[in-house]
């Protein structure tokens, strides 16, 4: 992948991208004179490594810890270290990988470890005590190995953004000015609240509380419209498009959700369960952004008056948004929406509501007219609050009382959009949550405006970091592994005594017929094509509020040509920097972004034993998740089958019960943490039951991952991994497989997670690897021991 232009931070040129002609300046020369120095020393050290590779030859009584050919000698205990270059405890020189990832990767493992313990007594904190202890965070805080790379990957992300290259693309310069202008407090600042009174306020008419308002101009239809779709703002209900998950892999459908209260109070506030205190923060926050925007529009009116309207338009929203919660909460959902006897045309939606809301002229305002037809179906989640709620709305456009409405429309934008105001603005949206959650959780602005960025421009992003800090030859080795591990799990398919034979034809089948997300989209190869994605987006340097409100715009433009063309079926649902793995089971899809492809999960120069440990055992697990318990509800056509429907026959799904329950009681362990209040003991059972899918998969990822390694390594040879503590490349596998899995909770974040009956990751790498003889066997576990007990369980 070429890329026309060049980073020069510090004129080391970055992976993947295309070095310019640079000028010979000062610098330049300096690090000429640096470089020269080092390939002296790189020399001299070469030198030093071939006599004691010479030397090692020479030593006809040295063991190793593993052969070229694979073959091993595994040991546990006692470990010898020789003083001299000769050997590394117990490995020959000439039999060690001695490449600078094989150096990096061994010098990560072991800087996590602790060594204190014993593997065969708790593998975890063998394999992470040290990081743990590393790894300090703040009682509601968390850190491990997947965050670590994640935040690599933002701090890489954010230093893109902020360099201007000669040369940029379009899509790249759009992401750089929106960034830009959202981090520019000196500009917001200065503007204080005018872009919200200039930008938004005239599609309301004014404001009541700024005495702009003619009450004789309101007009429903018009608001709404105005509401929902050039501000996006969720009032009354929500619109969304959505995959059809019943229907052909094409369809997308509309939604309508009930919502329209706020984001800092939940059902139990509204409706009085968590005491007054909290209602009179939120209507205080409500007070003092009308008080900023009356200061920031420069209207002249008395105190009095001043507080009689604010008071008025506080109430006013109050009192419709108690009104939704207690609708949406007394009103039953639809049962079964999905069902197409369930879904309604918007000209049924027209009849149902007594035609008070034109749905059709609102749908195409939202969508463009040609998207949409009067037979157009949707999907409505609660259909006697649709027609409660517009009732209530009647009520009040009957006795001419349109100010509630206004109010509560115009509070709604100014809560969705006062975290894009000045620092004032910002302050009382961030004293409610305070008030309400009673400590500080904030973003920052530079995150903010990093989470903003990376949700709206995610392609842009991804092609950017792509082109930056991903290799291909990443790319093609994945796919090699991929490979090699489908082959294993097909074959643990066909050991696999609880599953029939047409339950087995048709597993098979799916993994076959499995598509792999790896890296990055192919569009990202041209990126003329990741142009095209953005052409509709305007975006304007210096302008942040207005390129919020446009990318609304354009955010309904997508969805005009979803419902138009269908879904875009090579669309990635995972951002191509993400650090997540996972199955999309409606598209038959195992996603491995680039993002995740990173030291140390994976880098194609990484040793094998690495590779099949860390990146091989997320492979295995996400593609047993396409034919488990999860995805037997999804058909070989990707079609969702319903929560009680399977293409399992019922003697699988009986067998499989049975050896289900193996897990279930293997997980059914009490957890115990102290209370953050009193530091009293906490204790709570994990929720087997949910969990154990879960822990067979993974058990049984690891099992196939070993086996494609163990399957590698007959044909291909494999230095040893040096360290002075004998392990060998076996035994690296199963700790490349644990340390993906290190994890430092403060805590309030191990309450939380022990409170939701979710079982740590000391529990779930320790009673994966319990399961798998093939553990026990390379670290030599005694049986009966805590990682080797007598009873196993066993799935695939």
């Amino acid at each position: 992948m070429t890329v026309d232009f060049v980073i020069e931070s510090d004129k080391i040129p970055v992976l993947g991208m295309v070095t310019r002609k640079l000028a010979i300046g000062l610098r330049e020369l300096l690090a000429l004179a640096i470089i020269t120095v080092l390939v002296i020393i790189c020399i001299i050290l070469a030198a030093m490594l071939s006599q004691a590779k010479s030397s090692a030859n020479g030593q006809s009584s040295q063991t190793f810890a593993q052969t070229g050919s694979g073959n091993q000698s595994e040991s546990v205990g006692n470990q010898s270290e020789s003083v001299g270059n000769q050997s590394v405890g117990n490995q020959s020189v000439d039999k060690l990988c001695l490449d600078k990832l094989c150096l990096d990767s061994v010098s990560y493992v072991m800087s996590n470890m602790d060594k204190t313990v014993e593997p065969c007594d708790n593998f975890y904190q063998y394999a992470c005590g040290k990081y743990i202890s590393h790894h300090t965070v703040n009682v509601d805080q968390m850190s491990s190995q997947l965050s670590d790379i994640a935040k690599k990957n933002m701090q890489r992300i954010e230093k893109l953004l902020l360099y201007d290259n000669k040369y940029q693309w379009a899509s790249e310069r759009k992401a750089k000015d929106m960034y830009k202008s959202c981090v520019d407090d000196f500009t917001t600042e200065k503007l204080r609240g005018t872009p919200f009174i200039n930008q938004v306020l005239p599609k309301f008419g004014g404001a009541y509380f700024l005495k702009t308002w003619d009450n004789s101009s309101f007009n429903l239809q018009d608001s709404m419209n105005k509401v929902q779709s050039d501000l996006g703002v969720n009032a009354f209900w929500l619109f969304k498009v959505q995959k059809d998950v019943t229907n052909d892999l094409k369809d997308r459908l509309i939604e309508i959700f009930p919502t329209g209260v706020s984001r800092h109070l939940n059902v139990l506030h509204y409706l009085g369960y968590r005491g007054k205190k909290p209602i009179l923060d939120y209507k205080k926050f409500m007070r003092t952004v009308a008080n900023l925007l009356i200061r920031d529009s420069g209207v002249k009116m008395d105190s009095s008056e001043k507080v009689e309207r604010v008071n008025q338009f506080v109430n006013d929203t109050w009192s419709v948004e108690t009104k939704i919660v207690r609708l949406a909460v007394t009103m039953s959902a639809t049962v079964k929406p999905y069902e197409n006897e369930n879904r309604l045309t918007l000209k049924e939606l027209n009849t149902l509501t007594n035609n008070k809301i034109d749905w059709l002229a609102m749908a195409k305002y939202m969508f463009s007219g040609y998207a949409v037809t009067a037979n157009t179906k949707v999907v409505v989640h609660n259909k006697k609050y649709l027609q409660a709620m517009i009732m209530h709305m009647k009520g009040l456009l009957d006795s001419n009382n349109h100010r509630v409405l206004h109010n509560y429309l115009l509070w709604r934008a100014m809560e969705t959009y006062v975290q894009d105001l000045s620092w004032e603005y910002v302050h009382a949206n961030r004293e409610i949550y305070v008030d309400i959650h009673g400590q500080p959780n904030f973003l920052g602005k530079k995150l903010y405006c990093y989470v903003r960025i990376i949700t709206q421009m995610p392609d842009a992003i991804g092609a950017l970091f792509v082109a930056n800090h991903f290799a291909d030859k990443n790319k093609d080795k994945v796919k090699d592994i991929t490979k090699a591990i489908k082959d294993e799990v097909l074959q643990l398919l066909d050991k696999t005594s609880w599953m029939d034979g047409p339950t087995r034809i048709k597993a098979r089948t799916k993994l076959m017929n499995t598509k792999y997300n790896i890296g990055y989209p192919e569009l990202y190869k041209h990126q003329q094509n990741v142009d095209r994605l953005y052409q509709g987006l305007q975006v304007t340097k210096g302008d942040y509020f207005g390129n919020a409100l446009s990318y609304v715009k354009y955010q309904r433009s997508l969805w005009t040509k979803e419902l138009l063309n269908g879904e875009n079926l090579d669309k990635w649902y995972y951002r191509t920097f993400d650090t997540a793995l996972a199955a999309v089971f409606y598209l038959n899809q195992v996603v491995l972004p680039a993002g995740l492809l990173q030291f140390p999960i994976y880098d194609f120069r990484l040793p094998h034993y690495m590779t099949f440990g860390s990146m091989g055992t997320f492979i295995g697990r996400f593609l047993l998740h396409l034919v488990d318990e999860k995805g037997n509800h999804w058909s070989n056509k990707n079609l969702y089958l319903g929560i009680d429907k399977t293409w399992w026959t019922d003697q699988t799904t009986d067998n499989y019960a049975k050896v289900k329950k193996c897990f279930v009681n293997t997980y059914n362990e009490t957890q115990t943490v102290n209370k953050l209040s009193d530091q009293t003991p906490f204790e709570k059972p994990i929720n087997s039951t949910v969990y154990a899918f879960e822990g067979l998969a993974t058990t049984s990822g690891v099992r196939a991952s070993y086996a494609a390694y163990q399957m590698w390594t007959k044909t291909h040879k494999e230095l040893s991994a040096p360290n002075n503590l004998n392990l060998s490349n076996k035994q690296m596998f199963f700790l490349a497989f644990a340390q993906t899995w290190c994890t430092n909770r403060g805590q309030k974040k191990l309450y939380n997670l022990i409170r939701e009956a979710t079982p740590t990751e000391e529990i779930k790498v320790n009673y994966a690897l319990r399961d798998l003889k093939e553990f026990s066997d390379a670290f030599q576990c005694k049986p009966n021991s805590a990682m080797n007990p007598s009873k196993k369980c066993k799935l695939f």
